[in-house]
């Protein structure tokens, strides 16, 4: 879905009429780190130059899922699995960020 969101215009729009975003804001809520870190992704994608997916994001309760994957909390441990959960993280919300960017560039209820 992230990568079909970014190269193909009107999947994004047919995602998003279908009831694709709803799926993908549970998925950033709920999901795994991987899962959430792709679901972000999505969301940026579908973003990207529709002002009505930017509306649908929103009104689906997926800006408040992109803060909410911001916020998670880092890994305090310093055994090695934890590093790699501390990557995870970090990945986690830079694709939450790209996510959030996307979603308020020329948008002005969404900054």
């Amino acid at each position: 879905v992230k990568a079909a969101a970014k190269r193909a215009p009107a999947f994004r729009g047919a995602l998003a009429k279908k009831g694709g975003i709803a799926p993908l804001v549970a998925m950033a809520e709920t999901g795994s780190v991987e899962a959430a870190m792709r679901a972000a992704w999505a969301l940026a994608n579908l973003a990207v130059d529709s002002a009505a997916n930017k509306t649908a994001i929103r009104e689906g309760r997926g800006l408040a899922a992109l803060v909410n994957l911001l916020r998670r909390q880092r890994a305090a441990s310093p055994l090695a699995a934890s590093s790699l959960r501390n990557y995870e993280g970090e990945a986690l919300r830079e694709r939450a960020a790209q996510g959030l960017d996307a979603l308020c560039q020329g948008d002005a209820k969404n900054q």
